[in-house]
């Protein structure tokens, strides 16, 4: 008798692996990858899957890029921006264009390390070394890996003043 868990016969090289995936990242939204469904040339999220748990935070975000599917780390985000139909993903060394709204993923996102600063913007508070006021009275946030500081709205300025 087989071992539970160990692959048969009929079971291909692809199918452990993706058995292996689905235990380390936890997410059920790798079978697209079993399904040789790799998403959008432009991006499939992990929130976009009809498996997901509702309420569950996010732990990966899935984007394609041509025939390559790249598994992000909620936590190596830098910042969420939201382009047109389209969110952009920032990490440290790379962006990646996915398909989901940003009003979908922010609930999806942990509150207490992601914050709204302007109604496309959502950054990684961990990355956030300063708050800055400019000349003109404006906020910008300077980034821990990003060169380029973050404009924070009049709305949401009130995350960042002093204790």
């Amino acid at each position: 008798s087989a071992e539970e868990g160990a692959p048969t016969s009929a079971e291909t090289p692809l199918d452990a692996l993706v058995a292996q995936l689905r235990q380390v990242l936890g997410h059920p939204a790798i079978d697209a990858l079993a399904q040789g469904g790799g998403g959008s040339a432009t991006g499939t999220p992990a929130a976009a899957s009809p498996h997901d748990a509702p309420g569950q935070r996010l732990r990966t975000i899935m984007a394609s890029v041509g025939d390559t599917v790249h598994m992000i780390p909620v936590e190596t985000i830098v910042y969420l921006q939201a382009s047109d139909k389209y969110v952009n993903v920032v990490t440290a060394e790379a962006e990646f264009l996915i398909r989901e709204p940003l009003k979908e993923l922010l609930p999806r996102l942990d509150p207490t390390r992601f914050a709204q600063v302007h109604r496309g913007t959502v950054v990684n508070l961990d990355e956030v070394v300063a708050a800055v006021r400019d000349e003109r009275g404006r906020m910008l946030l300077k980034l821990r890996s990003r060169p380029t500081p973050l404009t924070v709205s009049r709305l949401y300025m009130h995350r960042f003043r002093p204790m």
